[in-house]
């Protein structure tokens, strides 16, 4: 079994002034974190392979992603930027990205696609242009990540995943659970995203989360997985790092280390398998790309 890192990311120094995403305190993510120190990390521990991801809403992203895959075979799965609310235009890049890919000898690497959307309103994921976007999208068969942080945009993915359900979602963060220990509405936000057959969930913590909380809280990781679990079950949830943004709160050894004890203490055997790789492994295909 194959453990996967499913959710990090890279970036050069030159990188940082686009990334919008950042929280005023970002004191720990002012530098470049580039492919030969997550090699380093990721070996120590353990983990055999990773999903990169973009950080950046910008074409350029997308040849820096496709290098750092093209130099390090650990990386398994690449998910690159599209307009999403831009469907035209974000046809035209996802026929670039996809020759791109090939020129670098990735195209199998190519895992999914996301764009960044912030707090803001995602109604435009049901208009006739975007649905035949993402119809597209499946047809080439990526999946569609998404960090949605608000109930107006839970809901909203829902709506996508009735209207397509041969789209495969992957809610990245947890769909930002709630640090005040409210947990009833988040979960069954979470309840009406597991509906979808389609619709698989990444047990990590995006940075909305970390920059609420004030120190790396592994109680708060475990009821947040466990919730998570309980919705999405083994075969739909899937652990990533989110590195470096984690270095918010907690080094990548420390945070990594929590979370698959976390899982270890929730589920066993082969459900652990998927949880740490196989569900990973299934929903981006990186059977073609892994050992």
């Amino acid at each position: 079994m194959s453990v996967i890192d499913a959710h990090h990311h890279l970036w050069p120094a030159s990188a940082i002034a686009d990334q919008g995403w950042r929280p005023d305190d970002d004191a720990n993510l002012r530098r470049a974190f580039e492919g030969e120190e997550f090699r380093a990390l990721r070996s120590d521990a353990g983990v055999d392979g990773s999903v990169l991801m973009q950080s950046v809403d910008a074409a350029d992203e997308n040849e820096r992603l496709l290098a750092y895959a093209a130099a390090d075979s650990g990386i398994a799965g690449v998910v690159a930027w599209l307009p999403l609310n831009e469907p035209v235009a974000a046809r035209r890049h996802l026929e670039e990205l996809s020759l791109r890919a090939e020129d670098r000898g990735v195209a199998e690497r190519l895992a999914g696609v996301r764009c960044l959307i912030g707090r803001g309103d995602l109604d435009w994921l049901l208009s006739p242009e975007s649905l035949a976007l993402f119809r597209e999208i499946a047809a080439r068969g990526l999946a569609w990540d998404v960090v949605p942080i608000t109930p107006q945009q839970r809901a909203s993915v829902a709506k996508l995943q009735r209207a397509l359900p041969e789209l495969r979602i992957v809610v990245d963060h947890l769909a930002a659970p709630p640090v005040d220990g409210r947990w009833e509405a988040w979960a069954a936000a979470i309840g009406e995203l597991a509906a979808g057959e389609q619709v698989a969930i990444k047990l990590s913590v995006g940075v909305a989360v970390l920059d609420a909380l004030p120190s790396w809280d592994v109680a708060f990781v475990r009821r947040a997985f466990e919730l998570a679990l309980d919705a999405f079950g083994p075969d739909r949830a899937m652990v990533g790092s989110n590195w470096p943004v984690v270095e918010l709160r907690a080094p990548y050894a420390t945070a990594w280390r929590d979370q698959v004890g976390v899982l270890e203490a929730l589920v066993s055997g082969s459900d652990l398998d998927r949880v740490l790789g196989g569900t990973a492994t299934q929903w981006y295909r990186l059977e073609r790309t892994t050992p």
